[in-house]
């Protein structure tokens, strides 16, 4: 049997996993739109003020097993961003026969690629992030504050 690490949280029946997703660069992510829904922008990495330098901030997304916007699903995952020094796009490609519903993820988004790790730190997908436009920006559903 398997020792579970103290890190290591045992998800009850009923709750989902979630893709922590890290911006590992110096500008602020404006804009981080998960299948058409713009999730919210994600701070530049740390200045060394109020945590150590170079410390990435992220964002927690919740997973879902079927097509769905704002969160990321089991199959074909469209990621709109947006640095102040450009606009990207990539595909992740989320395999529910690997990676349960219930298990946490993670995303590192930095200058240029991207990578994707199980909850066992091993990197198991990664890319380069592919150079947009402004015509990206139109495919994302802004919230309107209320």
């Amino acid at each position: 049997m398997r020792e579970r690490s103290s890190r290591t949280r045992i998800l009850e029946f009923g709750d989902v996993g979630k893709v922590y997703t890290f911006n590992v660069f110096s500008e602020e992510m404006e804009v981080f739109s998960v299948n058409g829904i713009q999730t919210s922008p994600i701070p530049a990495w740390s200045g060394g003020v109020n945590a150590p330098l170079f410390t990435p901030a992220s964002l927690a997304i919740d997973r879902t097993l079927n097509t769905s916007t704002g969160v990321f699903f089991n199959g074909k995952n469209r990621v709109i961003l947006q640095w102040p020094s450009g606009i990207f796009t990539f595909e992740l490609i989320i395999d529910g026969n690997r990676f349960p519903i219930t298990q946490n993820l993670v995303l590192i988004i930095m200058q240029g690629r991207w990578q994707f790790i199980n909850s066992y730190g091993t990197v198991v997908d990664e890319g380069p992030l592919k150079a947009g436009t402004a015509a990206l920006l139109r495919e994302i559903q802004f919230s309107t504050p209320h």
